[in-house]
């Protein structure tokens, strides 16, 4: 089955099929040709939809592999099951086996077909044991192989099993008198369950080895890495220079070569580069004087400049990295798209084909048209048009939720996907923050203003205060005066201090000891009561500001700013007037002093 176009796998699938993908010089359905032939299965049927001009120019008939190819094309998706009915005329009575033309693998075909035979199976699916098998169809077994249960992309509480469909069958030709001619038809969601609920024998056989479903970008580099560290065996195509080294040619001097690596033919490598480890140079890709190029893929007439860092990047035919270029983790140069000087590409960010990150730029989000901004499209009706975390994210859609808040009242509603839900969120967050969220964070400072006024008049009232009773504190009769005064400024600590100064006056040697304890005293009882709802406040206004949105649009972030000002000043004006404060009890205590 080679039909597919391959939407996740963009860009890098932009412009041919998914099974022309290019892994180690060749198109990833030479592999499964080539593992096909290792177990001795040289008749081939191939199912075609997206582009299949394509992919017959480039395998004919399969001579040139030691195969014979038969081409079948539909013109529109007619599903995994709908699209293998079409071949039955030329695959006959037999038992046949069905693989896609756009995995990694190098499992046990052989092992599947006897065990197909042995069972006399009306189907028998080749299983796989996954560490994450949520993105796949489980599928449970009994001892003897028997399959119990299907389920389809499950939720963590649904696996109940981590054996996996890998979309590998060996099928019975009665199997197949069920599926319809000319239908949409599913192996896994529509053929399976029904031989299941009647009876029909239908087995599944884990396999050893090696399956990987080259779905996205990330899982490619994954197949890419797997392959170089010998995890999946294919044929490298090239010969082996050293230990984890393929080249065309051999290798030049003056450049660190950090094993695995695979380069093609016609490759240049300027001096002082480090290529490696798991990296793939293709045919006509060049990498510049002291560039460093790790766990990353240049296909053909690909270019990293000089002094460029790419890591886990990927750069599609004839891509261009110029110099002092930085692409981090998970970057992709489309066909034709360039980066220029000093450019920067975050996590993830991709170019689509022919664009261009400008000089000196720090991109965040991918860019698929000419816009640098990204600017939302709207369809027909108001549609929003987009892909999924390239034009549709959720910054979009929490600017977009925010323009709408300004208006009123905003409806929201969503289809029962995790992509849509992500979105739904985060537009509801954009409307709530320009709504009634920001009026009560509004209200939310203002009483935090009003607390922290309230605490300094309460502050600098005790410190007049003190100060005045004590200037001519030389006898008792001022102490008693800065008791009374304390106690009116402060009533919760004014027994408190009143017996610390009493205490203290005792000897003076003592008060001379303790001189900074009275301090910390006196300034603790006075900040107690306005600092505590200050902070108290604070707290819950940040704790607001965190549930509103976690992605803080500008008036939150300015919001923020303010509070932070605030709060700096209100501890600065504290320390300041408790430091005044305790200069005038030292002053006035010791002055009494005998």
């Amino acid at each position: 089955m080679a039909g597919g176009e391959g939407t996740r796998l963009r860009p890098l699938s932009l412009g041919s099929p998914k099974p022309m993908t290019p892994l180690l010089g060749r198109p990833v359905m030479e592999h499964i040709i080539n593992l096909l032939k290792s177990h001795e299965i040289t008749e081939i049927c191939v199912t075609l939809c997206y582009k299949p001009q394509a992919v017959m120019d480039y395998f004919g008939g399969g001579g040139r592999l030691g195969v014979r190819l038969t081409w079948f094309t539909e013109d529109e998706p007619l599903g995994t099951a709908g699209s293998v009915k079409n071949c039955m005329d030329q695959l006959g009575d037999g038992d046949f086996l069905v693989i896609s033309g756009d995995c990694v693998c190098d499992l046990d075909l052989t092992a599947l077909i006897r065990f197909h035979q042995e069972r006399k199976a009306a189907a028998t699916l080749g299983l796989y044991h996954h560490k994450t098998p949520l993105e796949y169809g489980l599928v449970l077994t009994g001892r003897d192989g028997k399959v119990e249960r299907f389920v389809e992309k499950p939720g963590w509480g649904q696996v109940f099993t981590d054996q996996i469909n890998t979309g590998i069958y060996v099928l019975s030709s009665a199997a197949m008198d069920r599926v319809p001619q000319g239908e949409v038809f599913d192996f896994g969601k529509d053929l399976f369950p029904a031989l299941l609920r009647e009876g029909k024998p239908l087995y599944g056989l884990p396999l050893e080895g090696y399956w990987r479903d080259m779905g996205d970008c990330k899982a490619y580099l994954d197949c890419v890495c797997d392959a170089l560290s010998g995890k999946v065996r294919l044929e490298m195509g090239l010969p082996r220079r050293q230990a984890g080294v393929w080249s065309a040619r051999p290798l030049p001097e003056g450049m660190n070569l950090v094993p695995p690596c695979w380069i093609g033919e016609g490759v240049e490598l300027g001096t002082g580069c480090l290529i490696g480890p798991h990296t793939v140079l293709e045919r006509g890709a060049s990498v510049g004087e002291r560039a460093m190029v790790q766990r990353s893929v240049l296909l053909e007439n690909a270019a990293a400049g000089s002094r460029t860092t790419l890591y886990g990047a990927i750069l599609c035919k004839d891509a261009s990295a110029r110099k002092g270029v930085v692409l981090n983790e998970g970057a992709v140069l489309g066909e034709n798209a360039l980066a220029e000087e000093e450019a920067i590409l975050l996590e993830r960010v991709k170019l689509w084909p022919g664009q261009t990150a400008p000089a000196g730029c720090r991109l965040a989000r991918s860019v698929t048209s000419g816009n640098q901004k990204g600017a939302l499209r709207f369809g027909d009706g108001g549609v929003i048009q987009g892909v999924l975390g390239e034009d549709l994210g959720p910054e979009a859609l929490l600017t977009l939720g925010s323009i709408l808040g300004k208006e009123g009242a905003v409806g929201l509603g969503c289809s029962p996907t995790p992509g849509a839900g992500m979105l739904a969120r985060a537009a509801a967050a954009g409307a709530a923050l320009e709504g009634e969220v920001m009026e009560r964070l509004g209200e939310l400072l203002k009483k935090v203003i009003g607390w922290t006024l309230g605490g300094l008049l309460t502050l600098f009232t005790a410190y007049l205060t003190v100060s005045g009773a004590l200037a001519g504190a030389a006898d008792a009769q001022a102490v008693k005066m800065a008791q009374s005064a304390l106690s009116a400024a402060v009533p919760v600590v004014g027994g408190i201090l009143s017996d610390a100064a009493e205490s203290l006056l005792a000897g003076a040697g003592l008060l001379r000891g303790m001189v900074g304890a009275l301090g910390t005293l006196a300034v603790a009882g006075l900040c107690l009561l306005p600092l505590l709802r200050l902070f108290c406040q604070y707290a819950l206004y940040q704790a607001a500001s965190l549930v509103a949105a976690a992605v803080g649009p500008k008036k939150l972030v300015k919001l923020l700013s303010m509070l932070g000002d605030a709060f700096g000043l209100v501890l600065a004006m504290t320390a300041a007037s408790a430091l005044l404060l305790l200069i005038s009890l030292m002053t006035a205590v010791i002055a009494a002093a005998p």
